[in-house]
């Protein structure tokens, strides 16, 4: 046997989130209907991903939860947009969109820079487009996905509060995704500028 044989190192999925209020989630969740061949996201795993960080060895984890223990940020609000999808043949992707907000595009630097500098995550490549994203679909209609998004077009435009984001692990198996909060940060809890 070579020496340089060994067992591999055991990895772990990891991406970074907004979790949603139950409200909001809710609103989402029931438009999730009438678009055959959609594979819906299931409502537990609805979210706003800020950062998808991928496979990492176990031994990187504890830097990575470190490094996030660094960001210090405000909390601020967010308020939901109509819906639209990405069309990345063979699969297109149905999302909620957002609001514009400097507030989330400064939490997602700070994410960035702090898993740069103690975890040696390199940033991503490519504007950060925020969504949430409600279904996949397979070889998918763009005719009958433009029709669905015009008429879901009034989603709940009510803002809600982000007051922490989350560090989630994540398996995936042939029924889905299966999330586990590994960790939750606070911001800090300060009205922001303009709440109404």
């Amino acid at each position: 046997m070579s020496s340089e044989e060994h067992t591999p190192e055991k990895m772990q999925r990891l991406f970074v989130a907004v979790e949603l209020p139950d409200a909001v989630r809710e609103a989402l969740t029931a438009l999730q209907k009438g678009l055959s061949g959609m594979r819906w996201t299931a409502p537990k795993n609805i979210h706003l991903t800020l950062r998808f960080i991928g496979e990492v060895p176990l031994t990187q984890v504890e830097k990575i939860r470190m490094a996030l223990e660094d960001i210090h940020e405000k909390s601020f609000s967010l308020r939901l947009r109509e819906l639209g999808f990405f069309d990345r043949r063979p699969q297109a992707i149905l999302w909620a969109g957002l609001d514009e907000s400097q507030e989330l595009l400064a939490l997602k630097a700070q994410i960035d820079a702090a898993l740069a500098t103690h975890a040696g995550l390199r940033a991503p490549q490519g504007r950060f487009s925020p969504h949430i994203t409600l279904g996949r679909m397979k070889n998918a209609d763009r005719k009958i996905l433009k029709e669905f998004t015009a008429q879901h077009i009034s989603t709940s435009k009510t803002p809600f509060l982000v007051t922490s984001f989350t560090l989630f692990s994540s398996i995936l198996d042939s029924s889905g995704a299966e999330h586990t909060a590994e960790a939750r940060y606070n911001l800090t809890c300060e009205q922001p500028d303009g709440q109404q």
